[in-house]
């Protein structure tokens, strides 16, 4: 298997040093691991095992996350790479209430 270099987490950085001037934000997210439907029809019930002990996370999780930073108007401050986002516990990383987290 071949090692992906870790200049490919700074992608993020160089979409934001060419693009922010256009209203365009990059972010480094991390979805951890995530059961899908994929995952489950390959494996059946041993898909709960593939996470290493690691409790598998729903997608909905990480397409919540998505779209509060592709729509909220405070998404700015975690763009541009300079930290990974865990996606699955964003909210509750960094006291952001879902319920009221996309506004209209």
């Amino acid at each position: 298997m071949q090692r992906l270099s870790p200049q490919v987490n700074r992608i993020p950085e160089f979409v934001e040093f060419e693009h922010r001037k256009d209203g365009i934000l990059a972010f480094l997210i991390e979805p951890q691991f995530t059961m899908t439907d994929t995952l489950r029809a390959l494996y059946g019930d041993a898909a709960e095992a593939i996470g290493a002990n690691t409790w598998a996370r729903h997608p909905n999780e990480t397409a919540a996350t998505i779209v509060w930073l592709a729509d909220h108007p405070d998404a700015a401050r975690f763009a541009g790479g300079n930290q990974m986002i865990n996606a699955p516990d964003f909210f509750a990383n960094n006291d952001i209430d879902p319920a009221a987290a996309v506004e209209s």
